[in-house]
């Protein structure tokens, strides 16, 4: 290896100086296509991912008088601004209260 004088071929270097450019062509396409073309598809994954509810439910218990009767009990509650109907449901079923839909 050392001891031989002999020199690679102009050919030979072109085609491996060509071959090394269409790879760094075809990472930078696809880094492109990632990055400009599906960039809204991508952000709407990370988004997805990004945003998760998750209900915490307080580990409270029932307050107690001195003589044990139930002074404060632990139950659900949800705000009546978590229940919004859109109006085209509304029209389609009945509602018990009439200001349900205004």
């Amino acid at each position: 290896m050392f001891g031989r004088e002999e020199k690679v071929s102009a050919l030979r270097l072109t085609a491996v100086q060509y071959v090394v450019l269409f790879i760094f062509l075809l990472l930078a396409y696809g880094l492109w296509r990632l990055q400009v073309m599906h960039s809204g598809e991508y952000a709407l994954l990370a988004e997805k991912n990004r945003v998760r509810n998750v209900p915490i439910l307080a580990p409270r218990g029932k307050i107690l008088d001195r003589e044990g009767r139930i002074i404060v009990d632990n139950y659900p509650s949800f705000p009546r601004s978590c229940c919004v109907i859109p109006r085209a449901i509304c029209r389609r079923t009945p509602m018990p209260s009439p200001r349900a839909c205004t």
